[in-house]
């Protein structure tokens, strides 16, 4: 094996030397080889495998970290309520309306936790009819539950 190496580095030599690479007369050829045939090649190569599993294993958590988190943030965003339009809509349709807020209240009986919608609403000043503002405050509670696809939500007076 040694003698093909010198005998290929010989025959380049030779080439760069003839008229078809003039340019490459004054060239010198170094060619950097290990020259020991004693190479443990299958110790470097379960070196570069070893490396080569540990960046996969690297990768693969974190693959595992960003699914796990976007599973999260996508619960979240479910969850999501569209105030802007929401508030535009109850605007229109609750002229009696002066106030409309909305938070997720979160529950705990020490057993268990839960997340409840609530929204709180103020009626204007003007209106004193107590069953007229019940009336009102059912009819948006059963209008929000149809237009957010919620089972349970609280619709909360402030006045």
């Amino acid at each position: 094996m040694i003698e093909y190496r010198e005998s290929t580095i010989a025959l380049l030599n030779s080439r760069m030397k003839t008229d078809d690479y003039s340019n490459l007369a004054q060239t010198k050829l170094y060619v950097v080889q290990n020259r020991s045939l004693n190479l443990d090649n299958y110790k470097n190569m379960r070196e570069l495998r070893s490396r080569d599993s540990l960046d996969k294993l690297s990768q693969s958590q974190k693959i595992q970290y960003l699914e796990d988190r976007l599973q999260k943030l996508s619960k979240l965003e479910r969850n999501q309520i569209p105030f802007e339009e929401l508030s535009k809509e109850v605007k229109i349709n609750y002229e009696n309306l002066t106030a409309f807020s909305f938070s997720n209240v979160i529950n705990s009986n020490f057993s268990k936790i839960d997340t409840i919608t609530v929204f709180s609403i103020r009626f204007n000043d003007s209106l004193t009819n107590e069953a007229t503002k019940l009336a009102e405050q059912k009819k948006l509670q059963n209008w929000l539950k149809l237009k957010l696809k919620l089972d349970t939500l609280i619709v909360k007076r402030i006045n």
